[in-house]
């Protein structure tokens, strides 16, 4: 899903409920093993993806990740994910210090090496929606965002996934299965 779908979602400020969510077209709603034994994430087999997804949503303060693949250090260590010349995992952190004053700790999070949300799959309440939304907001409404890598969304992916990181919530991963051309039936 285009990063932008939900950038005009936050824009236009219309909720018809205390939740909100997004998943790519592509996904399959059968919890993905090879992401369960890749993030090393305990889920109980026995209950409903639904039910899973209510539990975690009742909890409060929380993100559901339908889309957790890749880790922070193998994307921030890709080539060619830079915007006006830095790294993008150095311009989130100084765009991100610009616009809530508050530092985060490059080598801490590099160390912590979390697995961030991606393809913008997730379901939140929709006061964290617009929390990690104000933020990307902010950095598209005044034209921080503009790069030269040839995909756009490539890089906001990575910038919405770890906003949702940083944002406070606690991230609950109930990986769904990824479809691509040799599983499409």
């Amino acid at each position: 899903m285009a990063p932008e779908i939900i950038y005009h979602f936050y824009k236009n400020d219309e909720y018809e409920s205390q939740y909100i969510g997004f998943l790519e077209y592509d996904f399959n709603f059968k919890l993905s093993q090879q992401d369960i034994r890749k993030g090393n994430l305990k889920i109980p087999q026995t209950t409903s993806i639904m039910n899973l997804i209510r539990t975690s949503l009742l909890k409060g303060n929380t993100i559901v990740a339908l889309s957790y693949r890749h880790r922070l250090k193998f994307l921030y260590e890709q080539r060619g994910a830079h915007i006006n010349k830095m790294n993008w995992l150095d311009y989130f952190i100084q765009e991100y210090f610009k616009f809530y004053e508050k530092k985060i700790d490059k080598n801490k999070l590099l160390k912590e090496n979390p697995i961030l949300i991606t393809q913008q799959s997730f379901i939140t309440s929709v006061d964290i929606f617009k929390h990690v939304m104000k933020f990307i907001a902010y950095l598209i409404d005044n034209k921080k965002f503009e790069t030269s890598h040839p995909r756009p969304s490539y890089i906001l992916d990575r910038f919405i996934g770890l906003a949702c990181h940083v944002s406070g919530a606690e991230i609950i991963s109930i990986p769904l299965t990824h479809m691509n051309h040799h599983n499409w039936k």
